[in-house]
Parts: C-alpha cells; structure tokens; sequence
C-alpha cells in the first residue's frame, strides 16, 4: 500500500516514502523514448567458440559467459529504459529449451515497449541473427497455481502475456546471444533483478544503474541480497551505481521456494523522496518538525506514519456516533474490535465492488464522513487505505488502544531493519491491544480476511508501530494452524467394479481461503466450478467431479466450503477374492513434490496449516475387511499426523479420520533430508490400503476386525 503526500512541513535528510503513489500524483507527461535502432553486437572471439566444456559446472548445459544489466533511469519517473545484453555457450542444445524460447513475460494490459533480439554464432562460423520478425505471443494460464500436494495453496492471478523469440539450429559449442530493450511507462520506485539463472551458471555479470537527474527530488539506493562476489560501487559525482558479480553458480527451480532474495543473487533498486512535503487533509493536527537522528534510523517514518494516521483518521462527531452504534451493548473489548473491523470490511467490500464511475472524482474525501458516505459523494475520491484510517478512527473513538503498524512484505524479501527504507515495510494496518497482545486488523484489504489476520505475506515477523517520536517493532505472530484449516468430508460407497462414488465437501478457512475466495467472487458460471474442482487435488483425467455448491464466498468469519458429487472409476483395485481400497480419498492418488534427494535452496511454506479429512467408504456386502489397521501415527510439535479407521460390521461402514498439522514455515537445506524423510513416510501412510475379502455364498461374517 503506497500513500499519496504532498505539501509542507516535515524537514529531514533521510529519504522515507514509497514513490510510486508520488509518481502516480505528479502525472507529468510522458517523455517518448526514442526507437531502438539494431543492436550492435560485440565479436565472438575463437576460442569462445572453440571452448567445449563448461568453466564452472561440469553437468552445466550452457554458462552465461557475460551478462551485461543497463538501467537508463535518467527519465524517472516518466520513464526507464532497461538494456539487456547477455551471452551464453551452448554446451548440450537438447536441454537448453528455456533459453532458446526467449520471452517477456507482461501482464495484461502492459503498455510498456521490450524490443527483443537474437544473434547465432555456430562453431564452423555461421551466424544468424533473430528480430521482430520472428516474434510470437501467446496467452499464458492465470499465475499463482499450485498442483499436486499443494493444490489447494494456489489462487488466481492476472492474465499473462508471453512474447518470445523461438530460436532454432542450435548446435552444441555454439554461442548464443540476446539484446533485450524495455522502455517502462511510470515505472515503479522499486525493481529486483535477479542475477542468477535456472541451470546455468554466470561468468560475469555487470549491472548498472543511471539514476535519475532529478537529484533534489529523488534519492536511489540498492540493495544487494545474497551478495557471493558482488562488488557494489557508487560514483556519486556521475550518478552511476555499479554491482558486479563473477563466478555466479546456476540456481535451482525447487518445490515450495520463497522469493529470489532467499537464494539468488537479487539487487533492488529503490526510489525514495528526498525532500518529503506533507499535505494535509483535515486541518487539525499539526505536521512534525524535524526529527534527530539519535530517536533512531526508523523514527522519521514512524512519525510520519502516526501523523498520517491521525490526521487521515482524525474523529470527526459522526465516527464517534458509527462506533457507539457498532458497539452498542458489547462490553468485551475483543468483541468490539471484531465488530468494528466486520463494518468497515462490509463498507470496503461494497466499495470494491462498485460500478465503473460514469464521471471521474474531482476531489479527495475531506474526512472519514465522507468515506462513510462514499456512495452518496461521487464526486469524492476515496481509496481502499481511507477504509484503513476509518477503522482505526473507529477502534480509537470505542476507546480500544489502537496503533497505525507498518508491515513487510514477505514476497519481496525478509524484513531486515539494517535495510532502512519504507520499501521493506510497505503495507498497513490496525494493531489493538487486548490483553496485553497486539491483534491485527486489515479491514481494507481486497482478500476479505477475518479480525486477527493480515495476509501471509504480512505476517511471521515483525511489525512497525507509527509512533510519534518512538522506534518500537512488536511481532506479528505466523497465525496457528488452526486458523488456516482445509478440511475433507465425504461419504462413499465402492461398488462391485471397484468404482468410487459419492458426495463430498471441501472446506478452508483463513490464509488457505483468502485469496481463493476472491478469486472464485471474480469468476463467473463454469470457470468459478472450474476453480472449485481444482482444489479438490483430484487428476480430473482420473476422477469425474461435479461441484453442486459452493458456500461462504461473502462471509470470511464462515468457512469456504465446495459441495460436489465425486465418481472414481477403478478406485479399488479387484482380485479374484480380494479388493484393495487406499483409504485416505483425498490424498489417494497423492505425490510428493520432495521427492529429490537433496536442496540447494530453502523450503518456505507461506503459512501454518492444519488438515482434517472425516469420511466414510460402504464396501459392496460381499466384502469383509481382512484387518482395517491403519498406518502408525506421527506426532510431534511441528509437524504430526494420525489416521484413525473404525469399522461398523452392522453396516459394512469404514470411518476414516485423518488429521495433519505443519507448523513449519522455513526449512534450512542443512534440515531438508530429515524434513524429506517424514513427508515419504506422511506419503506412503496417504497410500495406504486396507484389504477386503470376498465371502462366499452363505459363509459366517467374521468377528469384527481390531480397530485402531
């Protein structure tokens, strides 16, 4: 979340504001960038070509053998222009599919210009090169989609946009090159570039920055994570930045990884104001004066952030009337604050939802009145942050301790407080005090989210309360798994063909609905089935599944739950007597994403989960179980499992109960094997099966089975 400020009064040295909300206010006219004219490519030296082993991998495919990152920031923050040079050797042309096919991934609706083009140096001296004419786009599926064991953590994304340039006669020892020009309209304020490849180790890697003239204004700085031989150096006088990298190992795509800062190589270039003004909105409280250094590195934005928060949210006498109404009759103070955060959520969800304005606001809101009122004042312009100061307004006028927090963004890096910027604190929202502990509310997010919870990437370390004058981080705790739940119902009955059938349900509740549930209020008629089939975890080549309902896609207090009939051909597996059943339905025809025997890079869960399947499985009368045991339990404080089966020979019924709770989130590589093993022994309890005999004709039933 970025917050647009402008005008007088705060005077400080240290640059402190995300820019990218003061990019979108200035509005300046963009400066057109002037058409790339054809690369001019450097000479492919003999023993380049003649080289025929990889330098720094001996199973590399291809090295990159320079790879040359231009950042033209002149024009910010109109514009950037961004030039890629980057040179490989070819070593085995079978498995180089991922540079041969170059793309420019954009989303949707991009109007940003990237100029893409090729050069093939073969070893006997031919050379081709590739432009726009052999350019190809094709739409690629939503981003953000999980398969397999994980299925259900996935949610939908943007549309995307492939435009690549398929390179072909490839030969090995060849040296292949790409120059790639992007010209970006009101750019962001903050870019990563990832330094390493998939598979392909770097010799060399220069990247270089031309920061903006605009020096009275802006303020650059780049941050260098996972720095191995990086060199970073500043020629003020010039106004370049340089970082530069040899011997840079290739990067492995594994299960489950966080972002790039975790592993790779990764520069963040950031823009900040230097010369930040202030404006007011409601007149009545006054903009601080400057602020020593000595309160430490992170007061200036604290006290920004708490002069935000109480003029954007100053009470006004109809806030203090809302929160009286909304806590009418509740003396609890934990129930208050849950109130105020449901109101103001229904209130930012209307607004989300709004029609196109047939005419443009004029204006800003000029108080929370009229962010109240947002529907009977067009003319205001109101943004989703406002829904943020109106509950924070309303948790103060209810007399609740509530605090503005300032919080990370776990997608973009881990929160480092050496790394003083308000980029890696980018996002808002309330704190109460109840109880003694700090409680979270984010009313104004588009995922519709419950009191308590912030979205994940928010949470799982520490949070910076907007105090005026006063440096205080407090943790925001990881929610327990019990408060992301994905659950599994279903009765069943397997026939005589060993075909499964029957109703089932699917249900989740915090982080694992949040944004899933958004994503399906998007969607419409077949694509939200679509969605909801998806998270069943079934191989729909395998498993007929027809969604019957879907419940609580408006209330984030009730579980998202899908309703479908399921039909499983070849479920069981038949013998001349016997039936082979794999008892955990929903994890039955289950893989493991850890199979690999080691981890170059960490395991990172974005959030604690916990799972409980409760279904039952009628077996044909013929059947009997021959010994329904089930697999041995797993307990532990960070990760446990227990399958429980019971069998009621009145009705020839298995009841099957499967719990599981992660309460991991990061895995070390050092901590992969030993994390591997239980997840293969989680694997094979998932597979397991219990077998049913055949009773002939007028033959006893048996006594009824051990039960475990």
């Amino acid at each position: 979340m970025t917050f647009p400020f402008l005008a007088g009064g705060v005077r400080h040295r240290r640059p402190v504001v995300n820019v990218k909300a003061l990019v979108l206010i200035l509005a300046m006219a963009l400066v057109p960038g002037a058409e790339a004219a054809k690369p001019t490519w450097k000479p492919v030296g003999a023993e380049e070509l003649a080289e025929a082993k990889p330098r720094l991998e001996p199973e590399a495919v291809a090295e990159v053998i320079f790879w040359n990152i231009d950042v033209d920031d002149r024009g910010f923050p109109r514009e950037r222009i961004v030039t890629e040079y980057i040179r490989y050797k070819i070593f085995d042309p079978a498995k180089v599919d991922n540079i041969t096919r170059i793309s420019s991934v954009t989303y949707t609706g991009s109007d940003d210009r990237t100029e893409t083009f090729a050069r093939l140096a073969l070893p006997d001296g031919r050379v081709q090169e590739f432009g726009k004419e052999s350019i190809r786009e094709r739409s690629l599926a939503k981003q953000g989609q999980e398969q397999g064991f994980l299925g259900w953590l996935g949610g939908g994304g943007p549309e995307l946009k492939e435009k690549f340039l398929a390179i072909t006669g490839v030969e090995s020892g060849a040296v292949l090159e790409f120059q790639i020009r992007r010209v970006e309209n009101y750019p962001s304020a903050v870019q990563a570039f990832v330094a390493q490849r998939e598979g392909i180790p770097t010799r060399q890697m220069t990247f270089s920055c031309r920061t903006t003239s605009d020096v009275d204004q802006f303020n650059h700085r780049v941050f260098v994570f996972n720095k191995q031989t990086a060199q970073l150096n500043q020629d003020q006088k010039a106004k370049l930045i340089t970082v530069t990298a040899t011997d840079l190992p290739s990067v492995a795509v594994e299960p489950v990884m966080g972002p790039a800062t975790d592993y790779a190589l990764t520069i963040l270039s950031c823009y900040d104001s230097r010369n930040l003004t202030l404006l007011p909105r409601s007149g009545k409280v006054r903009v601080p004066g400057d602020v020593p250094d000595k309160l430490g590195p992170w007061v200036f934005y604290s006290t920004l952030m708490n002069w935000v928060g109480r003029d954007r949210g100053w009470t006004t006498k109809r806030v203090k009337q809302l929160a009286t109404e909304i806590t009418a009759d509740v003396a609890d103070e934990a129930e208050k604050a849950k109130k105020i955060h449901e109101h103001v959520r229904a209130l930012a969800q209307e607004w989300f939802k709004r029609p196109a304005p047939k005419t443009p606001a004029t204006r800003a809101a000029n108080s929370l009145d009229e962010v109240i009122d947002w529907a009977g004042t067009p003319d205001a312009r109101v943004a989703a942050e406002d829904f943020l100061w109106l509950a924070l307004a309303l948790n103060q006028a209810a007399g609740l301790d509530a605090q503005l927090i300032l919080l990370p963004n776990r997608q973009l890096s881990r929160f480092y407080r050496e790394n003083v910027s308000p980029v890696f604190l980018p996002f808002a929202a309330v704190a109460v005090r109840l109880g003694g502990e700090w409680k979270f509310s984010s009313p104004h997010n588009r995922y519709v989210l419950p009191f308590g919870l912030v979205p994940w990437e928010q949470e799982g370390q520490v949070g910076l309360l907007a105090l005026d004058r006063k440096e205080e981080f407090v943790p925001v705790p990881a929610a327990a798994p019990d408060k992301n739940l994905v659950g599994g119902m279903g009765v069943f009955e397997v026939d005589a063909e060993g075909t499964l059938s029957g109703p089932c349900r699917r249900s989740f509740t915090g982080h694992s609905a949040a944004r899933l549930r958004n994503q399906l209020i998007a969607a419409t008629g077949e694509r939200r089935n679509e969605i909801a089939k998806g998270k069943f975890g079934f191989d729909t080549k395998l498993v007929e599944l027809t969604i019957t309902k879907i419940d609580g896609l408006e209330d984030s207090e009730k579980p998202l739950e899908f309703t479908a009939t399921l039909r499983w051909p070849g479920f069981a597996v038949l013998t001349k007597d016997r039936m082979v059943v794999r008892v955990s339905v929903f994890h039955a025809d289950g893989s493991t994403p850890f199979s690999a025997t080691e981890r170059r890079h960490p395991v990172h869960f974005p959030y604690r989960w916990q799972e409980i399947d409760r279904f039952t499985l009628r077996l044909p009368p013929e059947y009997r179980p021959e010994a329904p045991t089930a697999p041995p339990p797993m307990p532990g404080d960070v990760l446990s499992f227990r399958m429980q089966l019971a069998y009621e020979k009145e009705k020839n019924l298995l009841h099957v109960r499967r719990d599981f709770v992660s309460n991991l989130m990061d895995i070390a590589p050092a901590g992969y094997p030993q994390f591997k093993n239980w997840h293969a022994a989680l694997s094979r309890a998932d597979q397991h099966e219990v077998v049913f005999l055949r009773r002939a004709a007028g033959a006893a039933v048996p006594a009824e089975a051990p039960q475990r």
